[in-house]
């Protein structure tokens, strides 16, 4: 079997599972619902509620923030950040 025939067997196979898989998906649903997280878990040990958290990078949150040091990043050089707090910046 030359090369240029395993390519095209190849890419139609995988062209028809992503192309599948889809319906499939659909068709059965999810496999089962997530574990309810216990209660005690994490408490005490300043735990924060899932709701409260954004998702994605967080760079601020009650008047604290993180920030670089200087906007424009070398390369080579290392990244310095600065840490604001509402003591810092007349924030309440």
């Amino acid at each position: 079997m030359s090369t240029p025939v395993r390519v095209v067997g190849f890419l139609a196979v995988l062209a028809a599972l992503f192309g599948v898989s889809p319906g499939v998906g659909n068709a059965i649903g999810p496999v089962s619902e997530p574990a309810a997280q216990e209660e005690s878990h994490g408490a005490g040990h300043g735990a924060v509620e899932q709701e409260t958290i954004p998702g994605g990078r967080m760079i601020a949150q009650d008047g604290y923030a993180l920030d670089l040091a200087d906007p424009t990043l070398a390369p080579e050089g290392p990244c310095r950040w600065i840490s604001r707090s509402p003591a810092t910046t007349g924030a309440r």
